[in-house]
């Protein structure tokens, strides 16, 4: 793995990490509010996937290392852009998984790049201003308590910054996409998805997860069957038949070499 700084077209410096194994194809993983590409639920997610793809793995504008401040939505689909832009040039195939407002930008930027073969979006949002999270919730305590931590700490806390992004942008993504969400998430109710599902063509499934955990947090909780569900539904695209996937080994290195990336 190494560090690599990307420019985005608005002249913010992205940093990424780049685990590059010579796999034909690429998947970015792009963090949510409060999130960033060394956290331990960010680095454990790369490390899983790359057995099976190349993994880039960023900082949006205002978290980790980059440079900037967040907005919230506003300008963030650059960073994502200047990511798919790095990866289009060197691989077959780009996939994008997204978290919580990293999903919004996302899908933002793949609607405009028009490259991407695949996109994941884990509890997008419908609309930024009808997010009302659950403060009071013991889900949502652990984890902000857990986000105090160093490194965390987001710059940019203007919310009047952030863009009116809605749902309805879903009726544009063409691609094989998959959206994984929590049904009691404390951040994004069942509504938001309902509402998502209402714009949503055959093109986008749709996996629920059972719990409270937001974003990367229901990778923490499930990572095989996470990891499983997302390998298949790429699979169902590429032809590229993923054997089950036994998350222990995988967590140690010991994959057999039918689990690897097949030629396409």
């Amino acid at each position: 793995m190494k560090e690599i700084i990307l420019q985005t077209e608005d002249s913010e410096k992205i940093y990424a990490n780049w685990h590059s194994s010579g796999h034909r194809n690429c998947i970015l993983l792009c963090h949510g509010f409060m999130q960033y590409k060394d956290s331990p639920s960010f680095s454990s997610m790369a490390e899983e996937l790359s057995v099976y793809f190349d993994v880039l793995s960023m900082d949006m504008r205002g978290h980790g290392k980059s440079s900037g401040v967040f907005t919230y939505g506003s300008k963030e689909k650059h960073d994502i852009k200047a990511a798919i832009d790095f990866m289009e040039e060197r691989y077959e195939r780009v996939y994008v998984m997204a978290f919580s407002l990293g999903a919004s930008a996302s899908l933002e930027a793949v609607l405009e790049k028009k490259t991407v073969d695949f996109m994941a979006l884990v509890s997008p949002p419908s609309c930024f201003r009808k997010i009302f999270p659950k403060f009071w919730t013991a889900s949502a305590f652990k984890t902000l308590m857990n986000n105090l931590g160093s490194g965390k700490k987001v710059r940019g806390l203007n919310i009047f910054h952030s863009k009116k992004y809605s749902a309805c942008l879903f009726s544009d993504l063409k691609i094989p996409s998959l959206v994984i969400y929590s049904d009691r998430d404390w951040v994004i109710g069942k509504k938001h998805i309902q509402e998502i599902k209402k714009h949503a063509e055959a093109n986008v499934d749709f996996i629920e997860f059972p719990g409270t955990a937001h974003a990367e947090h229901i990778f923490e909780q499930n990572p095989g069957v996470f990891l499983k569900k997302l390998l298949r539904r790429i699979s169902k695209q590429e032809n590229n038949n993923f054997q089950e996937v036994i998350y222990e080994q995988v967590s140690h290195k010991q994959v057999s070499m039918g689990m690897a990336e097949k030629a396409y």
